[in-house]
């Protein structure tokens, strides 16, 4: 099984060197890592969304590291990049899976081990999507030990992985999703023709007002009778307030999930090695209503 790992970076030095670090130190020695670092203007309308010393000086930190990177000169947003990832991971590197973190993703020294098994799980499922181990941080340590073997529909992407297979059946529809959104900046996005787009991909009861770029491949997994899932104890917190690419809203409605009882769980996640018949009719049926932020 070969892992890529796509590491995302905007505007926010500090807290990427901070995440990035731990990407670094737990990561497996024959997984494949690079860093994806956008542009600080919008070419078309030359609006500045970040000084260019920011971004100057995230690459240079890249470099000083010898880390592997992709510099947008102009900023095209997380969709597009998102894109040039799984392009990266798939076609270049030839990768079973890839996993995808941001800069305000704080991952446990044991993420890569829950992950590497839902990789096993996904690689051998035609119904797992995205996958992660973000699991529910609001619980204590004690109750997320006892439901290690029990899974969760995604609110959210964080920190996740899809399988080679799953996006080749996602493809054609993220590529029509990014023709909607191209020339327009992500926060100023087509929202009235994106909404339409996804209401052509059914089932999607509960997407059609999700616009965002998470929304849309959550709605393509529905569309491809899929599902999006993570396991219980949490490997992932989402630490990130501010910034272009998160909503300080929904940081703060989903608090009690990323700073709960225990925060990350602090011991290896034991998994089953595949979803039972019954955990996956379960998981479709509350799929059909699941709130989504």
């Amino acid at each position: 099984m070969k892992i890529a790992i796509a590491f995302f970076s905007f505007n926010r030095t500090r807290l990427m060197k901070l995440t990035l670090k731990k990407v670094v130190d737990f990561m497996p020695k024959d997984c494949v890592l690079k860093v994806f670092q956008d542009g600080a203007t919008i070419q078309d309308s030359g609006e500045i969304l970040a000084p260019d010393r920011v971004i100057e000086r995230n690459i240079s930190f890249f470099r000083d590291t010898r880390l592997d990177y992709f510099h947008s000169p102009v900023n095209i947003c997380i969709g597009e990049m998102v894109l040039r990832a799984m392009q990266w991971g798939f076609e270049e590197v030839r990768a079973d899976v890839l996993y995808l973190i941001e800069d305000d993703h704080f991952i446990s020294r044991f993420y890569f081990r829950a992950m590497k098994q839902l990789s096993r799980m996904a690689l051998g499922s035609d119904v797992i999507g995205p996958f992660s181990a973000y699991g529910d941080s609001s619980l204590s340590v004690w109750q997320k030990f006892k439901k290690q073997r029990e899974f969760v529909l995604m609110h959210h992407l964080w920190a996740y992985g899809i399988a080679r297979h799953f996006w080749l059946k996602i493809l054609e529809k993220y590529q029509a999703y990014l023709k909607i959104i191209a020339g327009s900046h992500f926060r100023h996005r087509p929202n009235p023709a994106i909404t339409q787009y996804l209401k052509t991909l059914t089932p999607n009861r509960n997407l059609p007002g999700i616009t965002s770029q998470d929304g849309a491949l959550l709605a393509m997994t529905h569309n491809v009778d899929c599902i999006a899932v993570t396991c219980i104890p949490s490997h992932v917190i989402n630490i990130g307030k501010k910034g272009l690419h998160f909503r300080p809203s929904f940081y703060y409605q989903n608090l009690h999930l990323m700073n709960g009882a225990s925060g990350l769980f602090s011991m290896p996640t034991f998994l089953p090695k595949s979803l039972s018949k019954a955990q996956i009719d379960d998981l479709k049926e509350k799929q059909k209503f699941f709130p989504y932020n």
